[in-house]
């Protein structure tokens, strides 16, 4: 008994250490930069525990990280929590694909591959984006490898991905997703027995169960209503002003109507060509009422070009997830802070005020000349290489590798959908996921059949090449 309890304090004290010393790769950009790194929706995060003032169409779930920084008084907690439970999935990802033998190795791979394909970009910054990549992995792995896992390690993975998914409205979307494909998955597998690996539905139901919970728990707590995401409507408009819908409809409704059947027919001649400068930039939406006085004509304009163009909008949200899916650029947002986040930073957190002003970001000194082209090297061919695994894989009787690989492409594709068609394209959507393919790659490459022996594939070439050996 002694000896199981020495054992098990080393086993602990093994994986705090792994995890602390594979949250530091994660950390590092914001430790270069001198401070957290700051996206323009930083902005309405850092306040939300001091004036619980819910941004604009997201969920306050990521509140539950701004808490952190309110509690310590600083923000540099913040991402250390971040890289910390997305070290400690790469780590339980690494042990349940891999298995025990191999996990080290394997978790040395994923953290090489996040660091080179971008990942502690957003791991080090205030925003949800950094997490993206542990809620799908995390998913996963409670769906394919739950049997390969302590009770104690599921639980924690289960809990990171709960909170995750409350962090985000497209997590959300994407944990459905792969919810979905696993009864799916589990169905078929039922129908045909031995030909689909074991899915396991169950925790990861009950994960995404908790996540919505805590999303709408935490709306609740900022607003006093109960609701898991705001109305996005506006936020729809901007995305058919983007993809010329908008303007098409206004075309067809607007002439010879007076008065005018939508106060934004004065306006249709010289819309912006991108949903962001329609959001934020120099366009009549504040003029017009901004994001509680244009819900209204949103709504009417939405459902026109709904109900006018199903075709086009069809076709324009297939356009737009691929354009979402091979956009990937590092840098996205990471521009001179000062004029947005100095007073919030100066009010809420005084005593790092000099050190957010001194930062690199705030001087106008992080670019990315030539990690961006290695960036789109790694991400089309780990693509490519995904796709060869899922075949090479299923014939060497690895078929819960197989399965995983299908599911990752199947995140990504998911990812680029509900960002890309349902929001609007930008760099960082994906770039937040653009490690992935490389990652789960090199993992796959190191794990074998993930019970410590080589893949059966390699088995077979390894023993004819012995054959060969001793005939000669």
């Amino acid at each position: 008994m002694m000896g199981r309890r020495v054992d098990g304090w080393k086993d602990s004290l093994r994986t705090v250490l792994l995890v602390g010393l594979g949250a530091l790769p994660l950390l590092g950009p914001a430790l270069w930069n001198g401070y957290p790194l700051f996206f323009f929706d930083s902005f309405e995060y850092v306040p939300l525990p001091f004036t619980g003032e819910l941004p604009v169409y997201r969920t306050a779930g990521y509140g539950l990280f701004a808490w952190i920084g309110r509690l310590t008084g600083s923000l540099w907690p913040i991402i250390v929590v971040q890289c910390l439970l997305v070290a400690f999935v790469l780590l339980a990802f690494a042990r349940a694909v891999a298995g025990v033998g191999r996990s080290g190795a394997a978790y040395a791979v994923l953290l090489a591959a996040a660091a080179a394909g971008g990942l502690p970009w957003y791991t080090g910054q205030v925003m949800a984006d950094g997490l993206t990549g542990a809620v799908i992995l995390g998913l996963l792995t409670l769906l394919l490898f739950r049997d390969r896992l302590p009770l104690s390690w599921a639980t924690l993975v289960a809990a990171v991905v709960a909170v995750g998914i409350a962090s985000h409205t497209s997590h959300v979307g994407i944990a459905g997703g792969l919810l979905l494909l696993g009864f799916a998955a589990a169905a078929l597998g039922r129908l045909r027995p031995g030909w689909l690996p074991p899915v396991r539905t169950g925790l990861p139901a009950v994960t995404l169960a908790a996540g919505l919970m805590l999303a709408v728990g935490a709306n609740w707590t900022a607003t006093g209503r109960l609701f898991l995401v705001q109305p996005s409507t506006v936020q729809t408009l901007a995305l058919f002003v983007e993809n010329g819908l908008a303007a098409r409809y206004l075309d067809a409704v607007c002439p010879g109507r007076e008065p005018p059947p939508h106060a934004l027919c004065a306006h249709r001649g010289a819309l912006p060509h991108s949903a962001n400068e329609f959001l934020w930039g120099h366009s009549p939406f504040r003029a017009l009422g901004g994001w509680d006085g244009l819900r209204p004509e949103a709504e009417a304009i939405v459902d026109g070009v709904r109900s006018r163009y199903p075709g086009a909008l069809l076709w324009q949200s297939a356009r737009f997830t691929g354009r979402q899916f091979a956009m990937m650029r590092l840098g996205d947002g990471l521009v001179p802070m000062q004029f947005l986040m100095r007073g919030p930073v100066a009010e809420h957190y005084p005593a790092e005020l000099a050190a957010f002003e001194a930062a690199r970001q705030q001087q106008g000194e992080i670019t990315f000349p030539f990690w961006n082209p290695l960036l789109s090297v790694l991400w089309w061919g780990g693509l490519g290489g995904l796709v060869l695994l899922v075949a090479g894989r299923w014939r060497a009787g690895c078929r819960r590798q197989s399965i995983l690989a299908l599911g990752v492409l199947a995140a990504l594709a998911g990812n680029a959908f509900i960002c890309g068609a349902l929001s609007n394209p930008n760099q960082r959507y994906q770039g937040r996921l653009a490690w992935m393919p490389v990652a789960l790659v090199g993992l796959l490459l190191t794990a074998g059949d993930g019970r410590g022996a080589v893949a059966p594939a390699v088995s077979g070439a390894l023993r004819g090449e012995g054959e060969r050996r001793r005939i000669g």
